[in-house]
């Protein structure tokens, strides 16, 4: 019989016995047996789970995240949409379906006002800008003052500033002349026949001039796709998403995925636009696996450091020079971002594969050269020309372009991971079915003992006993009063206490958690034009001989590369750490308080059972009492804390500049001061509150008034106690065939 069928018989046999008191009392008290439904769910989801590998990929822009997965998925083609520009690009989510379809998520007005304000912001700037380089014209000429070069030099400094991507966002969604985004509702779903006409169709969404293209937040590809089954394939954009819900949404199915892949490129390797995407991975468990992949490799074979070397020797100092400028990048990112250290290691810990993607085009066409595109055409020929002995045949040509390409070894990579996953998640079945299965044998084994109980007392009762028990206890009430009203005041106050010590004590050790984060320097290099003074020349006139003698200087136009240095604050660890410790905090208060009161609920009634034992050992049973005080001291009120959602001021994503990340930071911290106060009054109330639900439980008048009911009850069972006994059996047997 499986777990399901067993937990659905006993909650039959729990519904069927609902007028017996004493068992459904204890079957209520449970905590540990979980309903059929709920077990169902869990079991779905892990099963569900398990048919699924979520892979993310990370990377900037033109890293070479389409073309390996284009190797990965596709067999090389070309399949996957472009992004539209750098400075917008849609989140691209990838599955399997038998029908080819996509699925297309735009802006939502919130999110377009946001990208107005920014590009508000943004204008002000510039005019500011333009206003400054006017002056600097004015001070070094007034006659030659260039309006059109001003304007030239403030769109050079601007293009680097926080608001440059949500500028251009906003001027396109401007110029497109859609005015409403609910009028775009209609072209959310988009079938096709082929791929082909699926890309055409994409066009429009995800096109440089597509239509709708500045109102496309993501883009659900199905696909009747072979490697594709099984798999869920997060391609992320390459920037620090300018559309706060985008960057959010990215970082959420990120957080979700069991591997994700940080693809750089080798000659720019980890550069600091790829640890600010990394920075803005969560530190969620569900992300198992990290890896980081150096795209382009083949780029990086002919530094003349390597001489004559044969490829496998110069691969293997690629990867040894990358992998030390791994660790060491990654351990100044560690110092900054402690919360992110798990990742990070992982990073380094894990093997660094080196790629490919024009080799696995070179490769697979290797027969067919003509198939080759220029670019592919002339990477053969560097790569024929600087090794000749790995390509002096097909065989070694393939070989070595095989080995360049190695997306064999990102393909093992995945079916590492999906082998781990599949063994964690059969574990965690087996772990959860068996505690259920462990807390069922335990409810049936406690309610056998209570019917055995209750089978003894009716045949070793008789109505003369039991009214002399009943007179006894008559004549104890008093002393049973007394007993139980002081022990509970003891307790009552001891419970109050510990409660507000313990909550106190673990509200503190969260708010520890809290990144307080920091302003941090990057720099942009731009193109500078710059005016040198290389001579003089004259401009008199020999007929005008008021001019003999006057010259002008003669300037020329230089460049230069000018570093400018800007601020910033990682604004994800900052945000993960307050909805960490606010997710931690709902839970754990709730948990602690519970745990202080179910421990003062045993100790209770541990000394209570004792004091009346002794107040009266021939008649009292330890047992019957121990009954009457679990039912009387569930009674006591549970805790329940429930905190306000971290305001959606804080819910930023990425790398904030200038005066948006130091506002981001002082608002956070504003409100982490306020949130621990606010949860310490909390407390307070809460203790003050659970002080009067003490006050007004009498728990000497319930457990008299329990036991009296008691002692009736058992009158009733012993008056009719073979029909009884025969129920009480009757209901053992239907538990022993669960």
């Amino acid at each position: 019989m499986s777990l399901l069928t067993k937990v659905k018989h006993f909650e039959d046999f729990a519904n069927k016995y609902k007028h017996e008191s004493d068992l459904y009392s204890e079957i209520k008290r449970n905590r540990e047996l979980e309903s059929v439904e709920t077990i169902e769910k869990l079991l779905k989801e892990y099963q569900d789970d398990n048919k699924l590998l979520r892979i993310g990929i990370v990377g900037r822009v033109k890293a070479g995240k389409s073309s390996l997965l284009n190797a990965l998925v596709f067999d090389g083609e070309d399949v996957l949409p472009k992004a539209a520009t750098p400075m917008t690009a849609a989140l691209t989510i990838m599955k399997y379906s038998q029908e080819m379809r996509a699925e297309v998520d735009f802006f939502t007005d919130e999110d377009i006002r946001k990208l107005k304000e920014e590009h508000q912001q943004y204008q002000q700037n510039f005019k500011r800008l333009e206003a400054e380089e006017m002056e600097a014209e004015k001070k070094k000429d007034p006659k030659r003052s260039d309006p059109a070069k001003a304007k030239r030099r403030a769109e050079r400094r601007i293009k680097d500033s926080p608001y440059a991507a949500s500028a251009d966002q906003y001027e396109r969604i401007s110029k497109s002349g859609i005015t409403s985004v609910s009028s775009l509702n209609e072209y959310r779903d988009i079938y096709a026949d082929s791929m082909s006409e699926l890309n055409q169709k994409l066009s429009d969404f995800v096109g440089a001039n597509g239509k709708y293209m500045p109102f496309t937040k993501s883009v659900t590809l199905y696909l009747p796709e072979p490697k594709l089954e099984g798999l869920e394939i997060v391609d992320t954009p390459g920037i620090n998403d300018p559309v706060q819900s985008r960057g959010k949404r990215t970082e959420d199915l990120l957080s979700q995925c069991d591997v994700v892949l940080m693809v750089s490129p080798a000659g720019q390797f980890l550069s600091e636009q790829d640890t600010a995407l990394m920075s803005n991975m969560t530190t969620s468990k569900a992300i198992g696996h990290v890896y980081l992949v150096a795209s382009q490799c083949d780029n990086q074979l002919f530094g003349n450091e390597y001489g004559d070397h044969n490829i496998q020797s110069i691969l293997a100092n690629i990867r040894t020079t990358l992998g030390k400028h791994a660790t060491d990048t990654l351990s100044q990112e560690k110092q900054k971002y402690p919360d992110m250290e798990p990742i990070f290691d992982q990073f380094c810990q894990n093997e660094l594969i080196l790629t490919s993607g024009a080799c696995y085009g070179l490769a697979k066409y290797l027969a067919q050269p003509e198939k080759w595109d220029e670019t592919q055409q002339h990477v053969y020929k560097l790569l024929s020309g600087k090794f000749p002995q790995e390509f002096s045949t097909q065989t070694k040509s393939l070989s070595t372009l095989n080995m360049l390409s190695n997306t064999d070894s990102v393909q093992k990579v995945l079916d590492i991971v999906h082998q781990k996953k599949t063994e964690i998640i059969a574990e965690k079945t087996t772990k959860y079915q068996q505690a259920q299965s462990n807390a069922l044998t335990n409810m049936i084994e406690l309610l056998q003992n209570l019917l055995r109980d209750k089978e003894y007392e009716l045949k070793n009762c008789t109505i003369e006993t039991l009214i002399e028990e009943q007179a006894r206890f008559a004549t104890l009430k008093t002393s049973v009063n007394d007993i139980v009203s002081s022990t509970y005041q003891t307790h009552s106050t001891n419970l109050r206490d510990r409660l507000a010590s313990g909550l106190k004590i673990s509200l503190q050790q969260q708010m520890n958690k809290f990144v307080r984060g920091s302003t941090e320097k990057g720099y942009t290099e731009r193109s500078e034009s710059y005016e040198v003074k290389v001579g003089e020349e004259s401009t008199s006139t020999w007929y005008k001989p008021w001019t003999w003698g006057d010259t002008r200087s003669i300037y020329e136009t230089r460049y230069r590369t000018v570093r400018d240095e800007y601020s910033y604050v990682r604004a994800t660890p900052v945000r993960e750490s307050i909805l960490t410790i606010l997710d931690i905090l709902n839970s754990q208060l709730t948990k602690k308080a519970n745990s202080v009161i179910e421990d003062a609920k045993d100790v209770l009634n541990k000394e209570l059972r004792s004091q009346l034992y002794v107040l009266d050992k021939d008649n009292f049973s330890p047992k019957r009492i121990e009954n009457i005080l679990n039912q009387v001291l569930d009674k006591l009120p549970r805790a329940e804390f429930e905190l306000d959602s971290m305001p959606s001021s804080l819910d930023k994503y990425g790398e904030l500049r200038g005066y948006e990340g130091d506002k981001f930071l002082q608002e956070a911290r504003e409100y982490i001061s306020e949130l621990e106060s606010n949860i310490q009054n909390q407390i307070d109330d809460y203790i003050q509150d659970l002080k009067k639900k003490l006050q007004r439980i009498h728990l000497s008048r319930l457990f008299i008034s329990t036991f009296e009911e008691k002692l009736e009850n058992l009158k009733r069972d012993i008056q009719n106690s073979e029909a009884r006994i025969k129920e009480f059996q009757t209901m053992r047997d239907e538990l022993n065939q669960i």
